[in-house]
């Protein structure tokens, strides 16, 4: 199909953002409540964008916590994309020492299983030319919070939240507080919650959620002890641990002093934890008790998984936690997250900018949740299959089963007005990633003979990659600039065109249209 019949919904207008003022108060495009990685890494890409930002988080400083510390190979994709690939690499654990996965009665176990992890963590291959990554949330939460606040174009208010909010026609009118009793009023285009599970904007917009039937009591137990001796030859990213006086999982912090024990509880478990029972998880999860450690701090904390019924309320939209929560298993939460930070900020930046119109904030949704129902559901699933493993004594023996999840990460396919959709039935599934170029469907990576990846060229705006004898057509399906790239021969093939075909990347990354030239 030609790109002259491929019509996308773009508006050509004007490109002038206007910050003006409304009832005495400022006028911003876009206000994000939420300052974690991915609210951090939206307001990074609409600033891209040239769009102004005005990025608030409730808290002053960063998480302190080590929470989530996987960081999956598309995210280290959009990462890279962003300019940050280097300075995250540099603040994350060494990829030989997070490339396994153990499990066994104890850390020090005579008997015990441990494999390699799944082709995703390969990198620099067949897949992709990053790799995934261990990196603790703090350490990523703290690098991302330097960037933003040196934009100029993003003004960051830490120590500061949302207190109320009231869609007013086409803006959005914004309380904002510093926990006294004074307190601004701003108007926003737009206004984004990237605020968590307990998300406020959420709660304003009115949008509901669906619980899925799974739930699991934690006691997270932060360490501080030199392990590398004990744990020897068995350095993992992930420690599964199963006996008679512990279930639990055991993550390295920074594979240095720091270790995050997370002891799994009964389903009805009362228990509230004390310094000495600590001690005892600790002791019965290492496997000896002559080993030195002091606990730092510990938290409670509820393994669950749901759906918002939404992600958008006229021009209230939610971003990861806000929009969805996942269990541990898996570690798909802030990549989720992530990706949907990566979706929604081109769109709401072309709207802003006016480029298109707010229809193509609407395809954020119809994107984006498809693909967070698939990993709760999963997420869900690998938690009741974990817990499954403690009570069969799977884990006990030291056996794994390998779960990988490369179909998931990278292979997600958009469906929605943002897509010239092709007839042809697209291989889905959660563990095996197939690259494929078709409408909707991430572009695949290919090294150029500059040394760089085709997803290296792709950013702002959109990117058009043609076989040697493709010919411009009279009209085409988005605005201008267009930036081009020939493929030589030996890529045509990847992306299924011939010699006259041509595929349109949106700046996402995903494939908006292609034209087939056999």
């Amino acid at each position: 199909m030609g790109a002259e019949s491929a019509s996308l919904g773009w508006a050509a207008m004007g490109t002038t953002v206007a910050c003006q003022a409304a009832g005495g108060a400022s006028l911003v495009p876009v206000v994000i409540c939420g300052a974690g990685p991915v609210g951090l890494v939206l307001a990074w890409e609409l600033a891209a964008w040239r769009v102004p930002v005005l990025l608030v988080d409730r808290q002053r400083l960063h998480a302190q916590f080590p929470r989530g510390r996987a960081i999956s190979t598309r995210s280290m994709e959009i990462l890279r994309q962003l300019g940050l690939e280097r300075e995250v690499t540099e603040i994350s654990l060494p990829r030989t020492e997070t490339a396994h996965f153990f499990a066994g009665p104890s850390l020090t176990a005579a008997r015990f299983g441990r494999i390699g992890s799944s082709s995703s963590g390969r990198g620099g291959d067949v897949l992709s030319p990053v790799a995934g990554l261990g990196c603790p949330q703090d350490r990523l939460e703290a690098l991302l919070r330097r960037q933003v606040g040196r934009h100029p174009l993003i003004d960051a208010r830490f120590g500061t939240e949302l207190v109320d909010a009231e869609q007013r026609g086409d803006h959005v009118r914004v309380r904002l507080g510093t926990g006294s009793t004074s307190s601004t009023v701003v108007w926003a285009t737009w206004l984004v919650g990237a605020d968590g599970a307990r998300s406020r904007v959420r709660q304003l917009a009115g949008i509901q959620t669906d619980a899925l039937s799974v739930s699991c009591s934690n006691i997270n137990i932060l360490i501080d002890a030199d392990l590398r001796p004990v744990i020897g030859d068995r350095l993992s990213l992930v420690y599964t641990i199963s006996n008679d006086n512990v279930h639990a999982t055991v993550l390295t912090v920074d594979n240095k002093r720091r270790w995050l024990v997370n002891v799994l509880l009964p389903g009805d478990s009362r228990i509230d934890p004390t310094s000495a029972w600590c001690d005892r998880m600790v002791c019965a999860a290492l496997g000896r008790d002559d080993v030195a450690f002091r606990v730092v701090t510990w938290s409670r904390w509820e393994a669950v998984a749901w759906l918002a019924s939404g992600y958008r309320e006229g021009r209230m939209l939610l971003v990861g936690d806000a929009a969805h929560v996942c269990t541990p298993f898996g570690g798909f939460g802030m990549n989720l997250g992530l990706a949907d930070a990566h979706n929604l900020a081109w769109k709401l930046a072309l709207c802003v900018i006016g480029r298109a119109g707010d229809d193509i904030v609407e395809t954020y949704e119809q994107e984006r949740r498809p693909i967070g129902a698939v990993t709760v559901a999963e997420s869900a699933e690998r938690l009741a299959a974990a817990r499954a493993e403690h009570t069969s004594g799977v884990t006990r023996r030291g056996e794994i089963t390998p779960r990988p999840s490369d179909g998931l990460v990278l292979g997600g396919t958009y469906r929605s007005a943002a897509v010239h959709a092709e007839d042809e039935p697209l291989p889905e599934g959660v563990a095996t990633y197939r690259p494929e170029a078709a409408p909707g469907r991430r572009a695949p990576h290919l090294w150029l003979a500059d040394g760089r990846s085709t997803l290296d060229l792709f950013g702002p705006w959109f990117t058009l990659l043609t076989g040697p004898g493709y010919r411009d057509p009279a009209r085409f399906p988005v605005p201008e600039p267009v930036h081009r790239h020939r493929l030589d021969r030996g890529a045509l093939a990847a992306y299924g065109i011939g010699d006259g075909g041509a595929v349109l990347v949106r700046p996402d990354g995903h494939v908006a249209w292609r034209q087939i030239s056999r």
